[in-house]
C-alpha cells in the first residue's frame, strides 16, 4: 500500500513542478508591437465586421501595460429590402449593401493576471458609410468623427523569445458597440 501512496505523491509533485515551470514567463520586455485581424458582428446593423490593426504596448511592470493603436474595421449589411431610389414613373434602384468603414486611433491600459488580461482603450474614430446600389453606383451616406471605445479580455500563448499569440474578445466602436474577437501576433522590441 505504501508503494502506491508514494507513487501517487511522486506523480502529484511532478505535475505541480511541471505546471509551475510552464507558467514562468520569459524575461520581461518593456516595449511590444502587435498586429492582427478581427472578425465580429454589429448587432445594430445586423452585419458582419472584419478588420485589423497595429498596436504598441509599454509594459513597465509585469501586471500593467499601456497601449496605443491604429485599427480599421468594415461592416457590410444587406440592404436590398430597405434602401431604394427613384421617383413615380421612373425605374427605381435598390441598394445591394450598406458599408461602414471605421478608422480609429486610441490609447488605453491592460491589467494582466497571469496569461489572462483585461483592458480598455479610448480615442478618436472616423467613420464613412455608404450604400452600393444594384446598378453599381456607390452613394456616400455619412462621414463623421466619434468617440471610440474598446473593452476586451484576452489570453496570451507564449511562442518563445518574447513572442506571443493573443486571443482577444470584446466590444468596440463609436456609437453602438460591435462585438467580436481576434488573433494578434505580438513581439518584444
Amino acid at each position: 500500500m505504501h508503494k502506491h501512496q508514494l507513487f501517487i505523491v511522486a506523480v502529484l509533485v511532478a505535475i505541480t513542478v511541471t505546471a509551475n515551470a510552464q507558467t514562468v514567463p520569459s524575461p520581461q520586455q518593456k516595449h511590444y508591437l502587435d498586429l492582427g485581424a478581427l472578425a465580429g458582428y454589429n448587432p445594430h446593423t445586423k452585419g458582419i465586421v472584419y478588420g485589423g490593426g497595429l498596436n504598441y504596448e509599454y509594459r513597465p511592470v509585469k501586471q500593467w501595460g499601456f497601449t496605443a493603436g491604429f485599427n480599421y474595421d468594415f461592416t457590410k449589411t444587406d440592404q436590398s429590402g430597405i434602401w431604394t431610389t427613384g421617383a413615380p414613373g421612373v425605374t427605381s434602384t435598390k441598394a445591394d449593401y450598406w458599408g461602414l468603414g471605421m478608422y480609429s486611433a486610441s490609447v488605453g491600459a491592460r491589467r494582466y493576471i497571469g496569461r489572462f488580461f483585461v483592458g480598455a482603450s479610448f480615442g478618436l474614430a472616423y467613420e464613412r458609410s455608404w450604400a452600393k446600389m444594384d446598378d453599381g453606383v456607390r452613394t456616400a451616406v455619412t462621414d463623421r468623427y466619434g468617440f471610440h471605445q474598446h473593452y476586451y479580455v484576452g489570453y496570451q500563448i507564449p511562442l518563445g523569445n518574447n513572442q506571443y499569440l493573443e486571443i482577444i474578445g470584446g466590444a468596440f466602436g463609436a456609437g453602438p458597440l460591435k462585438v467580436g474577437g481576434g488573433l494578434r501576433y505580438k513581439f518584444g522590441l
